[in-house]
């Protein structure tokens, strides 16, 4: 079971992807991801009527049944686009802002947020959105998946210059992650790809670069990182088996840039409710 991660596509912009739009075409052929692709944010930008240009951007891995599932940034949420990617059959939203998807009979539920009304950042309290925090805690716990993934916008953990976003969001998610045995968690925001040093069994990976970069946004040496690429655009994959979890980052040339196997996180005896 393979997935493609893009982030940060950015569609409605002067810089329109169609690059991004060649570069899976590619990776498709050689590896193809059937299951789909996850869009981690900032998917549009002006308006609603993009969508459509997004439909004929990507045809030719929707005529192949290849599905999309959006996860909603702060751009996602100006104006009419929050309702009009939520409604989108494009988007796979199911009319929510967060949901869930379950993939190969269980082998893997995705667990999609909206970080928009989780951090303090974009004016909540500390404690965040209640009620998607229910929804989440009681979905992991009833999960029997043998690979629980999260998808979030804004970075729970991030090396980027300058990302304080994420310091709620840890407070607030870590110990669901945790205890709940989520083993990654995939990010977007931040213009950079990096893949960070597993922090109590959670792998935490940002892919924000898809048509856009932060050159020089990761610091040199930092203890956290594992391996990150702030100098070109690029995407990601990610595949499963019942044993076995492999992410390979790409950059704007199809290169390999990171390659790594994860390890499955393990679930706590007594997790809090």
């Amino acid at each position: 079971m393979r997935l493609a991660l893009v982030g940060g596509l950015g569609f409605g912009q002067r810089r329109k992807p169609y690059s991004l739009a060649a570069e899976l075409q590619l990776a498709y052929a050689e590896m193809p991801f059937n299951d789909g692709v996850i869009l981690l944010g900032d998917n549009l930008y002006g308006d609603a009527s993009p969508t459509r240009g997004l439909v004929r951007l990507f045809a030719g891995l929707t005529e192949r049944g290849v599905p999309f599932y959006a996860v909603l940034g702060e751009q996602d949420s100006i104006g009419d686009l929050r309702d009009a990617e939520i409604k989108s059959p494009l988007f796979n939203m199911m009319g929510r802002r967060y949901y869930s998807q379950t993939f190969r009979d269980g082998l893997v539920e995705l667990f999609v947020l909206d970080s928009n009304t989780l951090s303090s950042g974009a004016g909540q309290s500390l404690q965040g959105d209640s009620v998607q925090l229910d929804w989440l805690r009681t979905q992991l716990a009833e999960s029997r998946a043998t690979w629980k993934v999260v998808a979030i916008h804004q970075p729970v953990y991030s090396t980027v210059r300058g990302d304080t976003a994420g310091s709620d969001l840890a407070h607030l998610l870590e110990p669901l992650f945790t205890s709940y045995g989520v083993t990654l968690v995939l990010q977007g925001h931040d213009r950079v790809y990096e893949r960070l040093v597993p922090r109590a069994g959670v792998v935490y990976v940002t892919c924000g670069n898809a048509t856009s970069v932060a050159r020089g946004g990761l610091g040199p040496g930092d203890a956290m990182r594992s391996a990150g690429n702030d100098r070109t655009t690029g995407f990601a994959t990610v595949e499963f088996s019942s044993d076995s979890c492999k992410i390979v980052a790409y950059d704007a040339l199809d290169n390999a840039v990171d390659e790594a196997a994860i390890p499955r996180a393990q679930t706590l005896v007594s997790a809090p409710r």
